[in-house]
């Protein structure tokens, strides 16, 4: 069954104007990425942010990386989230795909004919996104992901966990 929620401009406006900046310690989470990808990558060429909604992590990598002239593929299924990325990335190396990766197979949509996209990713991230799939479907994100990396790449997934205690 495909999810439409997220489908509405008005639920893609309110979560980036308002819900999205109450996460606690935002800044300091893009930070760890930020730093753990150049750690394991510090070369990386292809980027996948996975659920990008307006492409906040990828934009952050393509930053980061922008001496290496990094592309980055920013896959989701919501054309209004993918539209906010359209104007976040304006004028960067990036390149929009619109995918649903609850389904099995989404990853045939992220060969971009007549690009330099043809090997595995350096760096995958995905934010706030795979928590809205059922556990077993997770869990075949997962393989199907880690079957998209580069040799030594990199999967980071930033989520909100629930805690077994209060610390």
């Amino acid at each position: 069954r495909r999810d439409v929620a997220w489908q509405a401009a008005d639920l893609t406006d309110a979560y980036l104007e308002g819900v999205r900046g109450a996460i606690p310690l935002a800044v300091e989470q893009v930070d760890i990425i930020l730093r753990l990808a150049r750690a394991a990558q510090p070369e990386a060429r292809m980027i996948l942010d996975l659920g990008c909604g307006d492409g906040i992590l990828g934009h952050a990598l393509l930053d980061a990386y922008s001496n290496n002239r990094a592309i980055g593929i920013f896959a989701d299924f919501s054309p209004p989230m993918l539209d906010a990325g359209r104007a976040r990335l304006n004028g960067y190396p990036a390149h929009f795909v619109e995918v649903d990766y609850a389904f099995p197979g989404w990853e045939e949509a992220l060969k971009i004919p007549d690009t330099e996209i043809t090997a595995g990713f350096d760096v995958i991230v995905s934010g706030f996104s795979i928590h809205h799939q059922p556990d077993r479907r997770k869990r075949e994100i997962y393989y199907e992901i880690y079957d998209l990396l580069s040799p030594g790449g990199i999967f980071l997934n930033l989520e909100h966990v629930a805690s077994t205690s209060r610390w």
